[in-house]
């Protein structure tokens, strides 16, 4: 029987050399596994939101009002992404509203750099048009 050290995993008997990731490579890695999954679940949600409110409001709503909705929806959900994604806003608190393309952050930020870096991101965003800022300072102290 042969041992390996530091090996993780075995393929036909053989033990096979696998990289053992410290401790904050491997936080590093589940959280942009978490990221990314996150990501893909609000994009499937403002998908499966989009369906219901087709079929239901299709006969009311003037045609190009329900593409422009799901439009808005997945604008959303990539800003929502994007912010995620980025090491200074991922931890906070900011809502997003997307109509007619125009963007609406919302929430509290720790410093007006913080809050530009959201609005920046948020702009990068494909069929973004504009964005508007409801971000209120946190009070220092």
């Amino acid at each position: 029987m042969v041992l390996a050290i530091g090996c993780r995993q075995r393929q036909n008997g053989v033990a096979v050399s696998t990289p053992i990731l410290t401790m904050k490579e491997n936080t590093m890695t589940n959280h942009k596994l978490h990221s990314r999954l996150l990501a893909v679940a609000l994009l499937a949600l403002a998908s499966i939101a989009v369906g219901p409110a087709h079929s239901a409001d299709e006969a009311t709503k003037p045609p190009g009002a329900v593409a422009a909705y799901a439009d808005d929806a997945t604008i959303t959900a990539k800003v929502k992404a994007v912010l995620i994604e980025d090491q200074q806003v991922q931890s906070l608190s900011i809502g997003v509203t997307t109509e007619k393309g125009v963007v609406k952050l919302s929430g509290v930020v720790p410093s007006a750099e913080v809050g530009n870096r959201a609005l920046q991101l948020a702009a990068r965003v494909q069929g973004v048009k504009n964005v508007q800022s409801d971000l209120q300072l946190r009070p220092a102290g």
